[in-house]
């Protein structure tokens, strides 16, 4: 039997500090908003935390906004950013999976330091779901009873994420027959 998991659409909004506070854009605190200010002024900015994102593509690992900083700014340390790819076609950094991933757990760069993600002290780990022919085949996301590691297993089990979050969009009817699932 699966567990529950908590899906989190992404639509949050990056954080700028200012001084010791974290202040959120003004669309992310209005009353639809996210509330990361609040959130961040209770101390929590995600230490320890794993987050699952299930993506199109995959985020620039690399990319200066998920490493720590030394005391000049500059990145120090491994990325806390993870590529892992179950549709066969190997990994794709992609733009849109790395501002999803920054929108969350940006630590800032040295051209805005301040810019921080939602929970900039978690670790993402990126499971690449569809392919490149931009099919999502459903043992990619949630396995089946011949290979159980699809990538919702995985995250959870594997990598200990408790946060699951994409930013993939379906845009047809939810009616089963949305050409993702054959």
């Amino acid at each position: 039997m699966k567990r529950p998991l908590v899906l989190w659409l992404c639509c949050c909004s990056v954080l700028t500090l200012v001084g010791t506070k974290a202040y959120g854009l003004a669309e992310s605190t209005d009353p639809g908003g996210s509330n990361a200010q609040a959130v961040h002024d209770l101390g929590q900015i995600g230490d320890g935390i794993k987050i699952g994102l299930i993506a199109s593509r995959n985020v620039y690992a690399d990319h200066e906004a998920f490493f720590d900083k030394d005391p000049c700014g500059a990145p120090t340390g491994p990325p806390h950013a993870n590529n892992l790819d179950y549709t066969g076609d190997g990994n794709s950094p992609w733009i849109h999976d790395t501002w999803m991933a920054g929108i969350v757990a940006s630590r800032g760069s040295s051209s805005h330091p301040n810019d921080i993600g939602v929970a900039p002290g978690a670790d993402v780990y990126c499971a690449r779901v569809i392919n490149d022919a931009f099919e999502l085949s459903q043992p990619w996301l949630d396995g089946t009873q011949f290979n159980p590691n699809g990538a919702l297993d995985e995250l959870i089990d594997t990598y200990g994420c408790r946060v699951i979050m994409t930013g993939i969009a379906f845009t047809s009817t939810p009616d089963g027959q949305s050409g993702f699932y054959p």
